[in-house]
């Protein structure tokens, strides 16, 4: 797994897997909150949840405790 912290491109986080520490599926990344004034990921918003693209949950997370 590799945390988040190095540079890439925005369009190769979204849409990662996301999982935990036991290998469990957590959600996918839907995408990333910006703060514009001092350049750095704020949240990042990970989708979980539903079927089909129904009924999902979105989550803000810490960039800091994202693995990819």
């Amino acid at each position: 797994m590799t945390r988040l912290g190095k540079l890439e491109k925005a369009s190769k986080i979204i849409g990662t897997e996301i999982k935990d520490s036991a290998d469990q599926k957590l959600g996918k990344v839907k995408d990333l909150a910006v703060d514009l004034e001092n350049g750095r990921i704020v949240e990042v918003i990970v989708a979980r949840g539903g079927v089909m693209g129904l009924d999902k949950q979105f989550v803000a997370v810490p960039p800091g405790t994202v693995h990819l």
